[in-house]
Protein backbone atom coordinates (compact mmCIF):
# COMPACT_ATOMS: atom_id res chain seq x y z
CA UNK A 1 0.00 0.00 0.00
CA UNK A 2 1.42 3.38 -1.02
CA UNK A 3 1.66 6.55 1.03
CA UNK A 4 -0.96 8.08 -1.25
CA UNK A 5 -3.44 5.31 -0.43
CA UNK A 6 -2.68 5.52 3.29
CA UNK A 7 -3.16 9.28 3.20
CA UNK A 8 -6.46 8.87 1.33
CA UNK A 9 -7.65 6.41 3.98
CA UNK A 10 -6.62 8.90 6.64
CA UNK A 11 -8.68 11.68 5.01
CA UNK A 12 -11.73 9.42 4.86
CA UNK A 13 -11.40 8.61 8.58
CA UNK A 14 -11.02 12.24 9.58
CA UNK A 15 -14.04 13.19 7.51
CA UNK A 16 -16.09 10.43 9.10
CA UNK A 17 -15.11 11.63 12.57
CA UNK A 18 -15.83 15.25 11.75
CA UNK A 19 -12.37 16.24 13.03
CA UNK A 20 -10.16 18.82 11.42
CA UNK A 21 -6.54 17.59 11.35
CA UNK A 22 -3.96 19.66 13.14
CA UNK A 23 -1.34 18.51 10.62
CA UNK A 24 -1.11 16.51 7.40
CA UNK A 25 2.12 14.89 8.60
CA UNK A 26 2.04 11.13 9.13
CA UNK A 27 4.73 9.03 10.77
CA UNK A 28 5.96 5.94 8.94
CA UNK A 29 8.30 3.20 10.12
CA UNK A 30 8.90 -0.48 9.51
CA UNK A 31 10.19 -3.67 11.06
CA UNK A 32 11.99 -6.48 9.26
CA UNK A 33 12.47 -9.95 10.73
CA UNK A 34 14.87 -12.52 9.27
CA UNK A 35 15.11 -16.10 10.55
CA UNK A 36 17.21 -19.19 9.85
CA UNK A 37 16.01 -22.48 11.33
CA UNK A 38 17.35 -26.05 11.61
CA UNK A 39 15.31 -29.10 12.62
CA UNK A 40 11.96 -27.58 11.70
CA UNK A 41 9.96 -30.49 10.26
CA UNK A 42 6.40 -29.75 11.36
CA UNK A 43 5.44 -26.20 10.37
CA UNK A 44 1.91 -26.47 11.78
CA UNK A 45 3.42 -26.49 15.27
CA UNK A 46 4.26 -22.81 14.99
CA UNK A 47 1.93 -21.85 12.19
CA UNK A 48 -1.39 -20.05 12.34
CA UNK A 49 -4.51 -20.19 10.20
CA UNK A 50 -3.55 -18.00 7.27
CA UNK A 51 -0.07 -19.47 6.83
CA UNK A 52 1.81 -16.87 8.84
CA UNK A 53 4.65 -18.68 10.55
CA UNK A 54 6.61 -17.86 13.69
CA UNK A 55 9.80 -18.81 11.87
CA UNK A 56 9.19 -17.02 8.58
CA UNK A 57 12.50 -16.53 6.82
CA UNK A 58 11.53 -13.01 5.79
CA UNK A 59 8.81 -10.85 7.31
CA UNK A 60 8.28 -7.15 6.73
CA UNK A 61 5.82 -4.94 8.57
CA UNK A 62 5.09 -1.33 7.72
CA UNK A 63 3.42 1.03 10.19
CA UNK A 64 1.76 4.41 9.88
CA UNK A 65 0.29 6.65 12.55
CA UNK A 66 -1.08 10.15 12.80
CA UNK A 67 -2.55 12.09 15.72
CA UNK A 68 -5.25 14.23 14.17
CA UNK A 69 -5.67 16.07 17.48
CA UNK A 70 -4.08 15.58 20.88
CA UNK A 71 -6.85 13.03 21.59
CA UNK A 72 -7.55 11.21 18.32
CA UNK A 73 -5.05 9.02 16.51
CA UNK A 74 -5.13 6.75 13.44
CA UNK A 75 -2.91 3.66 13.18
CA UNK A 76 -2.28 1.16 10.37
CA UNK A 77 -0.07 -1.89 9.86
CA UNK A 78 0.74 -3.82 6.67
CA UNK A 79 2.42 -7.23 6.70
CA UNK A 80 4.44 -8.97 3.98
CA UNK A 81 6.05 -12.40 4.28
CA UNK A 82 7.06 -15.37 2.14
CA UNK A 83 4.26 -17.71 3.26
CA UNK A 84 1.15 -15.54 3.12
CA UNK A 85 -0.20 -12.83 0.85
CA UNK A 86 0.42 -9.20 1.76
CA UNK A 87 -2.39 -7.93 3.93
CA UNK A 88 -3.62 -5.21 6.23
CA UNK A 89 -2.76 -6.53 9.69
CA UNK A 90 -4.14 -3.62 11.66
CA UNK A 91 -6.07 -0.39 11.04
CA UNK A 92 -7.80 1.39 13.87
CA UNK A 93 -8.69 4.70 15.46
CA UNK A 94 -7.91 5.56 19.09
CA UNK A 95 -9.83 8.26 20.96
CA UNK A 96 -8.58 9.45 24.37
CA UNK A 97 -10.65 11.37 26.90
CA UNK A 98 -13.92 10.33 25.32
CA UNK A 99 -16.77 12.67 26.34
CA UNK A 100 -14.16 14.75 28.11
CA UNK A 101 -13.44 12.07 30.73
CA UNK A 102 -9.76 11.26 31.38
CA UNK A 103 -10.56 7.64 32.38
CA UNK A 104 -12.56 6.87 29.24
CA UNK A 105 -11.05 6.03 25.85
CA UNK A 106 -12.08 4.06 22.77
CA UNK A 107 -10.51 1.97 20.02
CA UNK A 108 -12.29 0.95 16.82
CA UNK A 109 -11.07 -1.09 13.85
CA UNK A 110 -8.73 -4.00 13.09
CA UNK A 111 -6.96 -4.09 16.43
CA UNK A 112 -5.00 -6.53 18.63
CA UNK A 113 -7.01 -8.37 21.24
CA UNK A 114 -6.99 -7.19 24.85
CA UNK A 115 -6.57 -10.73 26.19
CA UNK A 116 -3.49 -10.94 28.39
CA UNK A 117 -0.41 -8.81 27.74
CA UNK A 118 1.57 -10.74 25.14
CA UNK A 119 0.02 -9.20 22.03
CA UNK A 120 0.91 -5.61 22.76
CA UNK A 121 4.33 -6.16 24.27
CA UNK A 122 5.55 -8.42 21.48
CA UNK A 123 3.74 -7.18 18.39
CA UNK A 124 4.21 -3.46 18.80
CA UNK A 125 7.07 -2.86 21.18
CA UNK A 126 9.59 -5.59 20.27
CA UNK A 127 9.74 -6.59 23.93
CA UNK A 128 9.78 -10.39 23.75
CA UNK A 129 13.18 -11.97 24.25
CA UNK A 130 12.09 -15.09 22.34
CA UNK A 131 11.22 -15.77 18.71
CA UNK A 132 8.18 -18.06 18.91
CA UNK A 133 4.82 -16.94 20.23
CA UNK A 134 3.16 -18.85 23.12
CA UNK A 135 1.28 -22.00 22.12
CA UNK A 136 -1.93 -20.37 23.34
CA UNK A 137 -1.68 -18.03 20.32
CA UNK A 138 -0.06 -20.21 17.69
CA UNK A 139 -0.64 -23.91 18.32
CA UNK A 140 -3.21 -25.27 15.89
CA UNK A 141 -5.43 -27.79 17.64
CA UNK A 142 -7.78 -30.41 16.18
CA UNK A 143 -10.79 -28.09 16.73
CA UNK A 144 -12.51 -26.72 13.61
CA UNK A 145 -14.98 -23.88 13.13
CA UNK A 146 -17.90 -25.94 11.81
CA UNK A 147 -19.46 -27.09 15.09
CA UNK A 148 -20.40 -30.49 13.61
CA UNK A 149 -17.32 -32.55 14.44
CA UNK A 150 -17.93 -35.90 16.13
CA UNK A 151 -15.75 -37.62 18.73
CA UNK A 152 -14.54 -39.93 15.96
CA UNK A 153 -13.48 -36.88 13.92
CA UNK A 154 -11.29 -35.68 16.79
CA UNK A 155 -9.69 -39.10 17.20
CA UNK A 156 -8.95 -39.27 13.45
CA UNK A 157 -7.46 -35.79 13.35
CA UNK A 158 -5.32 -36.51 16.39
CA UNK A 159 -3.97 -39.70 14.83
CA UNK A 160 -3.31 -38.04 11.44
CA UNK A 161 -2.01 -34.69 12.79
CA UNK A 162 -4.79 -32.75 11.09
CA UNK A 163 -4.50 -29.23 12.53
CA UNK A 164 -7.26 -26.63 12.58
CA UNK A 165 -7.80 -23.62 14.88
CA UNK A 166 -5.61 -22.22 17.66
CA UNK A 167 -7.05 -21.23 21.02
CA UNK A 168 -6.40 -17.58 20.32
CA UNK A 169 -5.58 -16.26 16.85
CA UNK A 170 -4.14 -12.80 17.38
CA UNK A 171 -3.28 -11.54 13.91
CA UNK A 172 -4.65 -8.06 14.67
CA UNK A 173 -7.33 -8.20 11.99
CA UNK A 174 -10.47 -8.81 14.02
CA UNK A 175 -13.00 -5.96 13.91
CA UNK A 176 -13.18 -4.54 17.42
CA UNK A 177 -15.26 -1.85 19.15
CA UNK A 178 -13.69 -1.22 22.51
CA UNK A 179 -13.76 1.08 25.53
CA UNK A 180 -10.56 1.26 27.54
CA UNK A 181 -8.77 3.37 30.10
CA UNK A 182 -7.46 3.49 33.66
CA UNK A 183 -8.53 4.76 37.05
CA UNK A 184 -5.74 4.96 39.61
CA UNK A 185 -4.13 1.52 39.85
CA UNK A 186 -6.86 -0.14 37.79
CA UNK A 187 -6.94 -0.48 34.01
CA UNK A 188 -9.74 -1.89 31.93
CA UNK A 189 -10.79 -2.83 28.41
CA UNK A 190 -14.20 -4.07 27.32
CA UNK A 191 -15.40 -4.53 23.79
CA UNK A 192 -17.24 -6.48 21.14
CA UNK A 193 -15.78 -8.19 18.08
CA UNK A 194 -17.24 -9.71 14.95
CA UNK A 195 -15.50 -13.05 15.46
CA UNK A 196 -14.29 -15.31 18.25
CA UNK A 197 -10.77 -15.72 19.64
CA UNK A 198 -10.24 -18.92 17.66
CA UNK A 199 -12.13 -17.86 14.55
CA UNK A 200 -11.76 -14.12 13.87
CA UNK A 201 -13.11 -14.55 10.33
CA UNK A 202 -16.56 -13.97 11.79
CA UNK A 203 -19.37 -16.28 12.92
CA UNK A 204 -22.46 -17.22 10.94
CA UNK A 205 -24.88 -16.18 13.66
CA UNK A 206 -26.55 -12.79 13.85
CA UNK A 207 -25.54 -10.51 15.42
CA UNK A 208 -22.64 -12.88 16.03
CA UNK A 209 -20.83 -10.72 18.56
CA UNK A 210 -18.13 -11.87 20.94
CA UNK A 211 -17.76 -9.95 24.20
CA UNK A 212 -14.20 -9.56 25.36
CA UNK A 213 -12.54 -7.77 28.25
CA UNK A 214 -9.62 -7.43 30.62
CA UNK A 215 -9.20 -5.89 34.07
CA UNK A 216 -5.68 -5.07 35.28
CA UNK A 217 -4.33 -4.00 38.66
CA UNK A 218 -0.92 -2.44 39.38
CA UNK A 219 -0.30 -2.70 43.13
CA UNK A 220 3.28 -1.40 42.87
CA UNK A 221 5.60 0.03 40.27
CA UNK A 222 6.65 -2.71 37.85
CA UNK A 223 3.98 -5.21 38.95
CA UNK A 224 0.70 -5.81 37.10
CA UNK A 225 -1.84 -8.61 37.43
CA UNK A 226 -4.86 -9.06 35.23
CA UNK A 227 -7.86 -11.20 34.40
CA UNK A 228 -9.29 -11.61 30.88
CA UNK A 229 -12.38 -13.19 29.46
CA UNK A 230 -14.23 -13.71 26.20
CA UNK A 231 -17.53 -15.28 25.20
CA UNK A 232 -19.30 -15.60 21.87
CA UNK A 233 -20.23 -17.82 18.91
CA UNK A 234 -17.31 -19.31 16.99
CA UNK A 235 -18.97 -21.21 14.12
CA UNK A 236 -18.16 -19.56 10.80
CA UNK A 237 -18.25 -20.05 7.06
CA UNK A 238 -14.48 -19.91 6.51
CA UNK A 239 -13.51 -22.51 3.90
CA UNK A 240 -9.74 -22.42 4.32
CA UNK A 241 -7.47 -24.87 6.17
CA UNK A 242 -9.34 -24.34 9.45
CA UNK A 243 -12.59 -25.76 8.07
CA UNK A 244 -13.92 -29.27 7.51
CA UNK A 245 -16.48 -30.41 4.93
CA UNK A 246 -18.90 -32.06 7.35
CA UNK A 247 -22.19 -31.65 5.56
CA UNK A 248 -24.72 -28.80 5.60
CA UNK A 249 -24.06 -25.74 7.69
CA UNK A 250 -25.36 -25.94 11.24
CA UNK A 251 -28.83 -24.40 11.62
CA UNK A 252 -28.40 -22.58 14.94
CA UNK A 253 -24.74 -21.51 15.19
CA UNK A 254 -25.43 -18.87 17.85
CA UNK A 255 -26.22 -21.63 20.36
CA UNK A 256 -22.66 -22.97 20.22
CA UNK A 257 -20.09 -20.78 21.91
CA UNK A 258 -16.43 -20.38 22.81
CA UNK A 259 -15.64 -19.42 26.40
CA UNK A 260 -12.25 -18.16 27.54
CA UNK A 261 -10.99 -17.13 30.97
CA UNK A 262 -7.38 -16.21 31.72
CA UNK A 263 -5.12 -14.55 34.27
CA UNK A 264 -1.82 -12.79 33.60
CA UNK A 265 1.18 -11.45 35.50
CA UNK A 266 3.92 -8.99 34.59
CA UNK A 267 6.84 -8.10 36.88
CA UNK A 268 9.81 -5.87 36.10
CA UNK A 269 12.61 -5.32 38.63
CA UNK A 270 16.03 -3.91 37.79
CA UNK A 271 17.44 -6.29 35.15
CA UNK A 272 14.73 -8.93 35.56
CA UNK A 273 11.45 -9.30 33.67
CA UNK A 274 8.80 -11.95 34.29
CA UNK A 275 5.62 -12.63 32.32
CA UNK A 276 3.01 -15.32 32.73
CA UNK A 277 -0.47 -16.35 31.64
CA UNK A 278 -2.80 -19.21 32.55
CA UNK A 279 -6.13 -19.93 30.89
CA UNK A 280 -9.03 -22.27 30.39
CA UNK A 281 -10.91 -22.37 27.09
CA UNK A 282 -13.84 -24.47 25.86
CA UNK A 283 -16.26 -24.95 22.96
CA UNK A 284 -19.75 -26.36 22.65
CA UNK A 285 -20.41 -28.73 19.74
CA UNK A 286 -23.54 -30.34 18.34
CA UNK A 287 -22.26 -33.94 18.33
CA UNK A 288 -20.05 -34.05 21.44
CA UNK A 289 -21.57 -34.67 24.84
CA UNK A 290 -19.05 -32.63 26.85
CA UNK A 291 -17.75 -29.12 26.35
CA UNK A 292 -14.49 -29.54 24.45
CA UNK A 293 -11.93 -27.92 26.75
CA UNK A 294 -8.23 -27.05 26.85
CA UNK A 295 -6.15 -25.56 29.64
CA UNK A 296 -2.70 -24.10 29.47
CA UNK A 297 -0.12 -21.77 30.93
CA UNK A 298 3.28 -20.26 30.24
CA UNK A 299 5.93 -18.51 32.29
CA UNK A 300 8.52 -16.37 30.53
CA UNK A 301 11.51 -14.54 31.96
CA UNK A 302 14.37 -12.37 30.79
CA UNK A 303 17.59 -11.34 32.54
CA UNK A 304 19.68 -8.47 31.20
CA UNK A 305 23.35 -9.33 31.62
CA UNK A 306 24.35 -5.89 30.36
CA UNK A 307 22.53 -3.04 28.59
CA UNK A 308 23.00 -4.99 25.32
CA UNK A 309 22.98 -8.70 26.26
CA UNK A 310 20.11 -10.74 27.71
CA UNK A 311 19.06 -14.31 28.43
CA UNK A 312 15.42 -15.37 27.98
CA UNK A 313 13.39 -18.53 28.50
CA UNK A 314 9.79 -19.70 28.42
CA UNK A 315 8.17 -22.89 29.69
CA UNK A 316 4.61 -23.78 28.76
CA UNK A 317 2.02 -26.53 28.93
CA UNK A 318 -1.19 -27.26 27.05
CA UNK A 319 -3.55 -29.98 28.32
CA UNK A 320 -6.65 -31.12 26.46
CA UNK A 321 -9.84 -32.32 28.15
CA UNK A 322 -11.61 -35.61 27.70
CA UNK A 323 -14.63 -36.44 25.56
CA UNK A 324 -16.81 -39.52 25.28
CA UNK A 325 -15.92 -41.63 22.24
CA UNK A 326 -18.32 -44.47 21.32
CA UNK A 327 -16.67 -47.88 21.54
CA UNK A 328 -14.02 -46.80 24.08
CA UNK A 329 -13.92 -46.86 27.86
CA UNK A 330 -13.51 -43.66 29.82
CA UNK A 331 -12.91 -40.19 28.42
CA UNK A 332 -10.44 -39.69 25.57
CA UNK A 333 -8.38 -36.51 25.15
CA UNK A 334 -9.48 -34.69 21.99
CA UNK A 335 -5.86 -33.70 21.25
CA UNK A 336 -2.42 -34.65 22.54
CA UNK A 337 -1.11 -32.83 25.60
CA UNK A 338 2.07 -30.94 24.83
CA UNK A 339 4.99 -29.34 26.68
CA UNK A 340 7.42 -26.78 25.32
CA UNK A 341 10.58 -25.02 26.45
CA UNK A 342 12.29 -22.23 24.53
CA UNK A 343 15.49 -20.39 25.45
CA UNK A 344 17.52 -17.68 23.76
CA UNK A 345 20.46 -15.37 24.15
CA UNK A 346 19.99 -11.93 22.66
CA UNK A 347 22.16 -9.00 21.72
CA UNK A 348 20.82 -5.52 21.15
CA UNK A 349 22.68 -4.21 18.10
CA UNK A 350 21.00 -0.83 18.38
CA UNK A 351 18.10 0.48 20.43
CA UNK A 352 15.60 -1.03 17.95
CA UNK A 353 17.62 -3.92 16.47
CA UNK A 354 17.98 -7.29 18.23
CA UNK A 355 19.84 -10.49 17.32
CA UNK A 356 18.60 -13.72 18.96
CA UNK A 357 20.04 -17.23 18.99
CA UNK A 358 17.54 -19.71 20.35
CA UNK A 359 16.51 -23.31 20.95
CA UNK A 360 12.97 -24.69 21.10
CA UNK A 361 12.09 -28.11 22.53
CA UNK A 362 8.58 -29.54 21.99
CA UNK A 363 7.47 -32.76 23.67
CA UNK A 364 4.16 -34.64 23.43
CA UNK A 365 2.78 -36.37 26.51
CA UNK A 366 0.66 -38.76 24.41
CA UNK A 367 0.49 -39.78 20.78
CA UNK A 368 3.06 -40.79 18.19
CA UNK A 369 4.57 -37.38 17.49
CA UNK A 370 8.30 -37.27 18.02
CA UNK A 371 10.00 -34.76 20.26
CA UNK A 372 11.23 -31.82 18.20
CA UNK A 373 14.28 -29.65 18.76
CA UNK A 374 14.69 -26.49 16.71
CA UNK A 375 17.67 -24.15 16.50
CA UNK A 376 16.89 -20.56 15.57
CA UNK A 377 18.88 -17.53 14.47
CA UNK A 378 16.74 -14.41 14.27
CA UNK A 379 17.33 -10.72 13.71
CA UNK A 380 14.71 -8.00 14.10
CA UNK A 381 15.31 -4.42 13.09
CA UNK A 382 13.13 -1.30 13.15
CA UNK A 383 13.76 1.33 10.50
Amino acid sequence: MSRKLLFTSYLIMTAALGVRPVSAQMDFWGQIDLAAVRGYEAPYWNRQIRGDDTFNEVRLRLFAQHWMTDRIGVFAELLFDLKAAARVNGAYVVVNELLGEEWLGARVGLAPTSIGTYGMRSSYFNQSGLVAIPMQRGWRTTMDNGGRATPEDFMRRKADNVRKMPVLYDACWNIMWELLGSVGKLSYAIGATSGSLSNPMGPLSEPGLQWIGRLGYTPALGVTVGVSGAHGPYIGDYKGPAADILGPAIENPDEYDQRYLGVDLEVSRDRYELFGEAYTNSYELENVQERVAVRGAYLEGRRWISPSVFLAARGEVMDFGGITVPGTSGLQDWDDDVRRVEAAVGYRLTRESILRLGWQHTDFVQGNDETQNVLIAHISAVF
